[in-house]
């Protein structure tokens, strides 16, 4: 066996297979040198492989991964797993340790010390698998963020002392990537990383609130709203992905992304004013009126609706049209005739009967339709007063005849 065979790595390496099949490669990738029993296993002799080029015996992928070993300047030993081809062109994978250094004058060279499966090269995988997650993380746009506990926070103890530990146990960042750092404002030449927790997360109201909702749901939420200040002292309102790693009934760390809502908050706010102004505008109309939806149902009525039909709101609302319009037109009829008119209302008010406080009473209806996010809705306003006659505009059943 050639001397290739005296490998350079520690005695504590573990390995499935107890010898290491060895060769020496050029960084043009000849074969300068080759052991008897890596030979052997591929089906070749030394002769064969000595002087031949490295296509012969290494995959396309295998060729690619050295390369960028060489181009990188690594020296090593570097574990990696590696695909050879037999002299039947079958595929053989191998764990290797490649090392990088110079022999007789041949300038760079690969030393690679082959096994057919060795513990070293799990490892390596999972470093490679961590490397190559914390490279998508950083290159994501997302603010992406980790906590550790470095006291764990006892989730048997009562609600408020494990939001108490949630905010006063020994905390830091375990990972957070650099659009973390961007969104939080911090200056371009820090590290979110080495910044304490509470600058961002400090405990106030909203967090407690945010803490409890994610301890009820067992540190597994969407979308779950937390109060946060940024390095240049604004405060914004935040929605949080959240998972948590929990053992033996400890919190040891939690992670997440986040996304600012404070305009989306302000908009939702500004809208339920604007909707409770209008609701106060509509209140204040001196003739009933009521909205009613697609299948006929009252959504919503105004007071003086409430005080021609004698009835709550919460008995109004909800109640199908039909059954507060006792005769001269039925919703289905109101529908048809709006929605085919030019203007999308009644030509002129049609006399009915409604259910009244104190029994059936006449009243002039008048409707018009319309429509809001793609849904259809008819507006029907009521002027009580006017005696029903046997001459009604639209009869029940008998729209558009």
């Amino acid at each position: 066996m050639s001397k290739l065979s005296e490998p350079c790595v520690s005695a504590d390496q573990p390995a499935i297979d107890d010898l290491a099949m060895v060769d020496l490669v050029s960084d043009h990738g000849v074969i300068l040198d080759c052991d008897a029993r890596q030979a052997a296993w591929l089906g070749h002799s030394v002769e064969d492989l000595v002087g031949a080029d490295w296509s012969l015996v290494y995959s396309r992928s295998a060729r690619k991964d050295l390369r960028a070993l060489l181009a990188a300047g690594a020296s090593g030993p570097v574990p990696r797993r590696l695909r050879l081809r037999d002299a039947e062109g079958r595929s053989r994978p191998v764990s290797a340790l490649v090392e990088i250094g110079r022999h007789r004058g041949e300038g760079l060279t690969l030393r690679l010390f082959k096994w057919r499966e060795a513990e070293f090269a799990r490892a390596a995988d999972l470093s490679e698998g961590k490397a190559v997650l914390i490279d998508i993380l950083n290159a994501s746009d997302d603010p992406c963020w980790c906590i550790e506990y470095a006291e764990p926070v006892d989730l048997s103890a009562p609600e408020p002392e494990i939001v108490r530990q949630m905010f006063e146990n020994r905390r830091h960042w375990r990972f957070c990537n650099p659009a973390m750092g961007r969104f939080y404002r911090l200056p371009g030449d820090q590290d979110l990383n080495d910044r304490p927790v509470r600058e961002i997360f400090d405990r106030n109201p909203e967090n407690e609130d945010f803490a409890l909702f994610l301890l009820r749901n067992n540190f597994d939420v969407v979308r779950a709203l937390s109060r946060d200040t940024r390095y240049d002292g604004t405060t914004i309102d935040v929605e949080n992905d959240v998972r948590g790693l929990i053992r033996n009934n400890c919190l040891f760390r939690m992670w997440g992304t986040v996304r600012d809502v404070s305009k989306q908050l302000r908009r939702s706010d500004e809208l339920r004013k604007q909707v409770g102004d209008l609701e106060l505008a509509l209140a204040a109309v001196p003739e009933a009126l009521a909205l009613v939806d697609e299948q006929g149902i009252v959504i919503f009525a105004n007071a003086a609706a409430e005080t021609l039909f004698g009835l709550s709101p919460d008995l109004i609302v909800g109640r199908p049209l039909d059954r507060l319009v006792r005769s001269g037109a039925s919703f289905e009829a109101l529908a048809v005739q709006t929605r085919e008119s030019p203007i999308g209302a009644l030509h002129a008010p049609v006399p009915v009967m409604i259910a009244g406080r104190d029994g059936a009473i006449g009243a002039d209806l008048n409707a018009r339709c319309f429509q809001t996010r793609g849904r259809p809705f008819l507006a029907v306003s009521f002027r009580n007063g006017v005696t029903a006659h046997s001459g009604d505009l639209l009869h029940r059943g008998r729209a558009g005849q």
